[in-house]
């Protein structure tokens, strides 16, 4: 047998005596990008690429997040004007008690009790999501980017039955469309993947939440992806309902390729999300050159703006400190696969 000189396959030796045949050693992923783009998606995409089934646990927290974001994302779309001056006066006191209820349970910090209530009246509260000026609004692209809804709404929303009753267990389906805010910085437990182990950091990607980015990349990283959704540029910030979604996202990456952190980690540029960028192309009356004045191409080609993103992080990066652009829907386990295969084998 060949010797090793690394000191993984050294102190593996050194324990067993052997060398596991095809052992490519630990790696460490870190997750970047604004919020939204997908990043633990991602993260728990890859984690449950071996094994899809939930445990108890799992089940339990995942069905609070998804119960929640379903009511919580009912009452934004029912306290916007152009639905709640539309609804009778039966459906608004609905929407009153919808609302009154959502507060006192996030004011409880999620206490048990309240979520209870919400779900005793989840059939009362179905005639909202049945009412044609909410069902309008889930569908209405220009209102969506003011809304900051949370989630895959529309597939909760067509499965809201199934989903609010008091035996609900949350399929693996359900699990990869949540959204689930990252608060700090996660690092996950290490996780099998082909001959390699992977430990994986998530990160916030709102802007309070950025501030300790600093912290993830000063320790021991073997490869950084940053997230990118390709819808963006339809959305407006959060926190600043003034600025393009995209924009802040250009300017969060080249904040990344200035950091002292990343002169020798190799950066991954991840494109998400383009099923929803083209649905929003057959639909969205803003064109998307009034978004990037520089862009020549066709306001309807998918391809032709994904090639201009594209081109637009690479002419950012002069050192070519990015050694990889991906498009990759991150709820095809073949997309995260083959994306997460040609990182850990990326050779510096």
């Amino acid at each position: 047998m060949k010797k090793s000189n690394s000191p993984l396959h050294f102190s593996f030796q050194l324990i067993t005596g052997v060398i596991p045949s095809g052992w490519k050693g630990n790696k460490s992923i870190i997750l970047l990008g604004t919020g939204g783009g997908g990043k633990t998606t991602l993260h728990r995409q890859i984690y449950h690429l071996k094994n899809q089934e939930l445990n108890t646990k799992e089940r339990h927290k995942y069905a609070e997040t998804i119960q929640f974001s379903v009511f919580n994302n009912l009452k934004t779309i029912t306290e916007h004007p152009s639905v709640s001056t539309k609804l009778s006066s039966e459906l608004s006191e609905i929407a009153s008690e919808l609302a009154s209820l959502v507060d006192q349970y996030v004011d409880s910090r999620f206490e048990h009790s309240y979520r209870v209530k919400l779900i005793n009246q989840g059939h009362t509260f179905q005639k909202l999501v049945e009412n044609i000026h909410v069902r309008e609004m889930i569908e209405s692209l220009e209102l969506y980017p003011q809304l900051h809804l949370n989630g895959d709404y529309k597939y909760f929303f067509k499965n809201y039955t199934r989903i609010v009753s008091r035996e609900y267990q949350p399929t693996f389906e359900d699990v990869k469309r949540m959204q689930l805010k990252t608060v700090g910085v996660i690092r996950g437990e290490e996780v099998e993947f082909e001959n390699y182990k992977i430990t994986i950091t998530d990160t916030g990607g709102q802007r309070n939440e950025r501030k300790k980015w600093a912290k993830a990349l000063s320790q021991r990283t073997d490869a950084i992806l940053f997230i990118v959704s390709l819808r963006e540029p339809f959305q407006m910030c959060y926190e600043d309902n003034e600025l393009n979604r995209s924009k802040e996202t250009i300017q969060c990456f080249q904040e990344l390729l200035r950091s002292e952190y990343v002169n020798n980690c190799p950066i991954f540029v991840l494109f998400t999300k383009a099923d929803q960028l083209e649905e929003v192309l057959k639909k969205q009356k803003v064109s998307f050159n009034s978004i990037f004045p520089e862009y020549k191409g066709d306001n309807h080609s998918l391809e032709q703006i994904k090639e201009f993103m594209q081109e637009k992080y690479q002419s950012l990066d002069s050192n070519k400190k990015v050694k990889g652009y991906f498009f990759i829907n991150t709820l095809n386990n073949k997309d995260v696969t083959d994306t997460l295969r040609k990182v850990l084998e990326f050779k510096q």
